[in-house]
């Protein structure tokens, strides 16, 4: 295969490289060497990420392949293929058939040698049964020799396997617990988890299942940097670390009895944890979050709890974004607790402000004992300004908004005087004044609208005439208010029954019968209090309906016989 096809290989996107792979799943040596070295693009690229959640998934769902299953065609890739990272089979494997060189991959070079391409998988299979029985007959009766367990074995696994190191220790400068000792070091957060595991769980097996379940439960996990690699698979497939240029192959079994050998040991020393039961929060090498807090939940500058890895003062609540400055009562926490006991908000949080979704949020400003010793400045500076303002503060409402438009105008004008403030800060700022500005005027607009005019007493109406010219006579009621949108006038008179009769009125409206004649229509709405209904009365609201004049005069005719 040319390099131009192994480029093109390199360079495919999630759906291409997806097709090439189920087009390349056959039964031949070389498109064995093809596909795993794409699975390892697949996997070592996280190309599957742009459809699914881990490479497991991937492959069960694309593929209907499990990891093992993959993991024998890459590792058939690494040891067939030129140079062990290219897609061209070596030349000395061309013909040898799959099952062949999956039946290699554990095999020593001494008993591979003798392996040729017309043998069967049955007759190499039985090679390596010899030459196991051989091993045991030449070793002494108490050494029992156990069988290197290649990542990519897929088969049923004994109790004792879950606990073997696949890689050669003639293969590493360092032995398992340095690799284990060093996952501890890198990642804190996630070894507090684990070593409690161990605590709880009887025996290795079990904390080897539950380890995998908690780190990998998907099946892959991994943290990563420039210097680490540590990558955990499912429960069979165990995990792969790498420190450095260093590389190991560890099952679960085998990396919490390393665990357990960290936690006897005397000189590692317990763990401490927040007041929430939380470890500290440490952050891989590298990442650009930085918020100190614990159990990456609870950030220490919002915290109030007097902890034991606390990190950074917490703010004060009066202390903006851009100038943070801490809170001070929290520095006298235990003088507060042997004098005031449970009575602050700061050793009694039950006592301080609850918001959903924050933590509890004690301050000296929101307590009521004025003669506390320990009050912060800040809040006594407080309590005195509002004090002296409450005595200054004008009592109608009007000259009440004014007041408080003025001090937000000048928290403003100071805040714009600093360059580098948050812009949402400012932002904030500038819409509390312009609400603020906007409130006042609408305050001075009611407070000069003029009074409206009383509406003329009902007169008293003899005959149907004199009803039918009072309604006809509505201007005399006068304008109660005007749409400008549709041009339409509003006329209503309220009753002392407590009905109203509001009039519509359409100035110069042409009717679509009368073709050179343009004049006012006016309708009537009546929202009759007591109206009889269905079994019931009711007080009736304005609906999309008119009421005729001869319903209208009947109204005012009983209206005058209830007077």
């Amino acid at each position: 295969m040319s390099e131009s096809l192994t480029f093109s290989i390199q360079k495919m996107e999630y759906e291409g490289l997806d097709r090439e792979i189920k087009r390349t799943m056959r039964r031949s040596a070389r498109d064995a060497v093809q596909l795993g070295y794409m699975l390892r693009q697949m996997a070592e690229k996280k190309i599957w990420a742009a459809a699914f959640d881990s490479f497991d998934e991937y492959l069960s769902r694309e593929l209907c392949m499990d990891y093992t299953m993959a993991s024998r065609f890459m590792n058939i890739n690494r040891k067939y293929s030129v140079s062990g990272e290219s897609m061209e089979i070596a030349e000395e494997y061309e013909e040898y058939s799959q099952g062949l060189l999956i039946e290699m991959l554990n095999m020593p070079p001494e008993l591979e040698a003798g392996v040729t391409p017309d043998m069967t998988v049955k007759q190499v299979r039985e090679i390596k049964k010899q030459a196991k029985a051989e091993r045991k007959a030449s070793v002494q009766p108490q050494t029992e020799e156990k069988e290197t367990v290649i990542d990519g074995e897929y088969r049923e696994i004994e109790e004792e396997e879950i606990f073997a190191t696949s890689q050669p220790e003639k293969d590493r400068m360092h032995d398992e617990n340095w690799f284990v000792r060093q996952y501890i070091k890198m990642m804190p957060g996630e070894a507090s988890s684990l070593f409690e595991i161990c605590r709880k769980e009887q025996n290795n097996s079990d904390r080897a299942k539950s380890v995998q379940k908690f780190i990998a439960p998907y099946g892959l996990h991994a943290n990563s940097s420039s210097e680490y690699d540590f990558t955990f698979h499912g429960f069979v497939a165990g995990m792969d670390f790498r420190i450095g240029d260093e590389k190991i192959h560890l099952k679960y079994g085998r990396f919490v009895v390393e665990l357990m050998k960290l936690m006897d040991e005397k000189s590692l020393p317990e763990e401490k944890l927040s007041a929430y039961g939380l470890p500290k929060t440490v952050y891989p090498e590298g990442s650009l979050i930085t918020t100190a807090g614990r159990g990456h939940k609870y950030n220490c500058f919002s915290c109030a709890q007097d902890c034991v890895i606390r990190q950074k003062d917490r703010y004060c609540d009066e202390a903006p974004m851009g100038n943070p400055f801490p809170c001070t009562t929290m520095h006298v926490l235990e003088n507060i607790r042997s004098e005031l006991e449970g009575t602050c908000q700061f050793i009694n949080l039950d006592m301080a402000e609850h918001i959903l979704g924050k933590d509890p949020e004690p301050c000296c400003k929101n307590c009521d004992n004025e003669s506390c010793g320990y009050r912060c400045r800040r809040s006594i500076n407080k309590m005195n300004t509002e004090a002296a303002d409450s005595d200054l503060m004008p009592k109608d409402g009007l000259a009440v908004t004014k007041y408080i438009l003025k001090q937000e105008n000048k928290t403003l004008d100071d805040m714009l005087k600093f360059n580098d403030l948050p812009e949402m800060t400012v932002l904030k700022q500038k819409t509390i004044v312009a609400a603020l500005a906007a409130m006042v005027c609408d305050l001075e607009a009611a407070e000069s609208a003029p009074e409206p005019e009383p509406q003329p007493g009902l007169p008293i109406l003899k005959n149907n005439d004199q009803r039918k010219q009072w309604l006809g006579d509505y201007k005399t009621w006068g304008l109660w208010y005007r749409d400008e949108n549709i041009d339409v006038n509003y006329y209503k008179y309220d009753f002392e029954d407590g009905s109203r009769l509001v009039v519509a009125e359409y100035p110069q409206r042409q009717c679509y019968w009368k073709k050179n004649k343009i004049e006012d229509e006016h309708f009537y709405h009546l929202l009759q209090a007591g109206k009889e209904g269905y079994k019931f009365n009711y007080n009736e609201k304005y609906r999309n309906s008119t009421d005729s004049e001869t319903y209208l005069v009947d109204f005012l005719k009983n209206l005058r016989k209830k007077k």
